[in-house]
């Protein structure tokens, strides 16, 4: 070594013999210590150099840069290969606060060898002879590193560094004349009487497999069971998952689960695969989902079959989801019942969900009580909130019973669940199963609407409403779950928006969540919209918009929209020339296709649609008569446009077609024709005695005689009858009319 490599100069006062983990102490003589620098102290083998790969502090363990002239050093062998009473790189040197002796590195680092080798000995052969028992250090991997005899290196081990370990044992039978570890051992010592006492330092299976070969040889008092090293692994295995080595964890779980079989490794290893398949996996594989899968099912039924429920449960939900396998309800089922029959609460609920519907065993309402009973016993609250429900609606044959359900859904709501804590505000509320309390009530509503419950917040906003008069606090309610994508909430926005309660008319406003309402299906929103593009309120008018959000509100029945789809072809039929489609059929064409959605709705009893398609029905007799004769088409279309009339909520144009009807038609009555020929008559004497001409005389008499008579007919009383209907309705034509008729009633 170069002289202007040295920095420094260290004296080592005392060595050990080494091995990983041995201690050196000394002091530094002068310069300073950097990461990197060469080091050189006297050991048994004469002088000895070393480079610096670490720094640090006794007391913190923090990496620190360098170490000064005068301090007391001690060097910690961290090193797997370490030469005879030498160090290789890889070495920390730890800076002492106090004298650097001997006690100070053993506490730090362990008890230090008891044999100490003196400076300047060099005779390796007379030190190894005065010791009583030869220590062999067997240093593995996943293939042998190296063998030493109480510090002094092996040769020559390249023929067994890749062999099994039971391999070293016996001779080769190649030109290298390997005759066997305990031989070759003997050999190095020169001494075949010598006790030999052997460490292992590698994996806890490999340890296992080494001293099963020393064991055989009369060698190993210290023998460790298979059992033993899978416990090991197993533990080691869950200090690694704690510390995020996941990669690590796995091979450790994995060779728990081959090496030791035990079953709490078999089902680690089960999870870390179908955590895999899930996309959820924190270990590095290289599998396909299907070979994950396979692998998951192969350890979780390893488990199982030992016993452990965790797994058997697992089993359950893979066959019942048949996610990543095909659904299979009996093996489910199976896996699930030895699951719940060790108490396994999950399962139990599946166990009864599988008895409630008959997946995988025959429906039986009572094992199903059972069984939900049982894990709901043990706190499960997705059982407590399914008891609630069975028996707050009278589900799987219980009788309806609000006090047994409303001790189920407070248990679950005291757990914090969300759906229990929102019925028990909904008992509260209306006095079901307990008094009513309205305060408990909003309580209980709060904490589910805390946890992001939508339903509880609408009720909130609900209850402001209707009961506490507070239109604005209620807004704020349904402004939350709306902005969640609670279509009641968003029509309630919808609404106030548009009617200006609690907040500014704005029509956009209502527009925009009419629109977020519509987007998830919610069809008066869907009828909304079409009627604001097609009357241009709150958005920009545009037809094919219209028509678009009419036909998606049509197509889940409603009647309005229904109605509204027909008008967009029926342009001929219709008064309302805003909303038309642009087709080049003909006016037959286009009826046919209004018909069949004018029907829809006017089976529904939507007035407009049963007087619009019974003008159709008509219209259709003079083109077509090929499926019944004209008098009998006229006669339907008449029979749907009085069913408009007679409506609930009556059709305006229905009310004074009829009535127009019987008004233009009296003079072809029976009794305006029989009023015409006794007024003509009675028109003929008198005509020398009044002034007007005989034949005016004779009209306006008629007129009169043809009204006052008709109006006390059938015919006439119904012609009354639509007429005021209509003026009630708004009609202006039909107030004139009877304020015309008024004389003759």
């Amino acid at each position: 070594m170069k002289d202007n490599q040295m920095k420094f100069k260290m004296t080592i006062s005392k060595i050990n013999v080494i091995k990983v983990g041995s201690v050196l102490s000394g002091k530094v003589e002068k310069g300073e210590i950097t990461v990197g620098d060469k080091i050189e102290f006297e050991g048994v083998d004469g002088k000895q150099e070393l480079e610096i790969k670490g720094i640090a502090d006794n007391d913190t363990r923090k990496r620190i840069e360098r170490a000064g002239k005068d301090k007391n050093v001690g060097l910690l062998v961290v090193e797997k290969n370490c030469e005879q009473m030498g160090l290789q790189e890889g070495i920390m040197i730890y800076i002492a606060e106090e004298e650097a002796h001997e006690d100070y590195f053993s506490d730090l680092f362990g008890d230090l060898e008891e044999e100490k080798v003196e400076e300047g000995e060099s005779n390796n052969k007379e030190v190894l002879a005065n010791q009583a028992a030869i220590r062999i250090v067997v240093v593995y991997s996943d293939k042998l590193e190296s063998i030493s005899v109480d510090g002094i290196q092996m040769k020559d081990i390249s023929v067994i560094k890749n062999m099994p370990i039971p391999n070293w044992f016996s001779e080769t039978e190649d030109r290298n004349g390997w005759e066997g570890l305990i031989a070759e051992i003997r050999k190095m010592l020169d001494d075949d009487s010598v006790d030999l006492s052997f460490e292992f330092h590698g994996p806890q299976e490999s340890q296992y497999i080494f001293e099963e070969c020393i064991s055989k040889r009369g060698f190993g008092n210290n023998k460790i069971s298979k059992e033993t090293v899978a416990k090991e692994n197993l533990e080691e295995a869950k200090r690694k998952e704690h510390r995020g080595l996941y990669n690590e964890a796995f091979k450790d779980y994995l060779q728990a689960a081959d090496f030791g079989e035990l079953e709490e490794a078999q089902f680690k290893v089960g999870e870390y695969y179908y955590a895999y398949c899930e996309g959820e996996s924190k270990a590095d594989f290289s599998l396909s989902e299907e070979e994950a899968i396979a692998q998951a099912i192969k350890y979780y039924e390893l488990a199982a079959n030992k016993g452990n429920a965790d797994a058997q449960y697992s089993l359950y939900t893979i066959f019942y989801e048949g996610i990543y396998v095909e659904e299979n309800y009996e093996e489910a089922f199976k896996w699930g019942m030895k699951a719940a029959n060790q108490g396994h609460a999950d399962a139990e609920y599946g166990v009864a969900e599988a008895y409630q519907y008959g997946n995988g065993v025959k429906i039986d309402y009572k094992e199903a009580v059972k069984w939900y009973e049982r894990a709901a016993d043990q706190g499960l609250t997705e059982a407590l909130t399914e008891l609630g429900y069975d028996y707050k609606f009278g589900d799987m044959n219980l009788s309806v019973n609000y006090g047994k359900s409303f001790a189920y859904y407070i248990q679950a709501a005291q757990k914090g669940d969300m759906a229990g804590q929102a019925n028990v505000a909904e008992f509260y509320m209306e006095g079901k199963g307990i008094e009513k309390n309205e305060e408990e009530a909003l309580k209980w509503y709060r904490k589910a609407a805390e946890q992001g419950d939508s339903d509880s917040e609408y009720a909130i906003g609900q209850y402001y409403e209707y009961d506490g008069n507070d239109i604005k606090l209620a807004i704020e309610w349904y402004r939350k779950a709306a902005e969640q994508g609670y279509v009641d909430a968003q029509m309630k926005m919808k609404n106030c928006y548009e009617n200006g309660e609690g907040l500014e008319k704005d029509l956009t406003q209502a527009f925009e969540w009419a629109e977020k309402a519509a987007i998830q299906g919610n069809i008066k929103a869907q009828c909304y919209l079409g009627k604001c593009y097609k009357e241009g309120v709150g958005v920009k008018a545009d037809k094919d918009k219209a028509i678009e959000w009419y036909e998606k509100a049509a197509e889940q029945g409603d009647a309005e929209a229904q109605c509204e789809v027909g008008k967009s072809y029926d342009i001929w039929a219709s008064d309302d020339r805003v909303l038309f489609r642009k087709y080049e059929n003909t006016k037959e064409e286009n009826d046919e296709k209004a018909l069949p959605w004018y029907k829809k709705a006017a089976e529904q009893g939507y007035a407009e649609a049963q007087y619009r398609y019974g003008i159709i029905y008509c219209r259709s007799a003079f083109y077509n008569t090929e499926d019944m004769g004209l008098s009998e088409k006229i006669k339907i279309g008449d029979e749907w446009n009085k069913k408009a009339a007679d409506n609930e909520h009556p059709y305006i144009d229905a009310c004074l077609k009829i009535a127009d009807y019987h008004y233009d038609y009296i003079d072809e009555h029976p009794v305006g024709r029989s009023a015409a020929m006794l007024a003509a008559a009675a028109a003929i004497p008198v005509a020398n005695v009044i002034t007007l001409p005989a034949a005016i005389a004779g009209t306006i008499g008629t007129r009169f005689a043809k009204k006052w008579l008709f109006v006390d007919t059938d015919d006439g009383k119904e012609m009354i009858k639509y007429y005021r209907r209509a003026a009630e309705l708004g009609s202006e034509k039909a107030k004139e009319r009877l304020k015309e008729l008024e004389k003759y009633l």
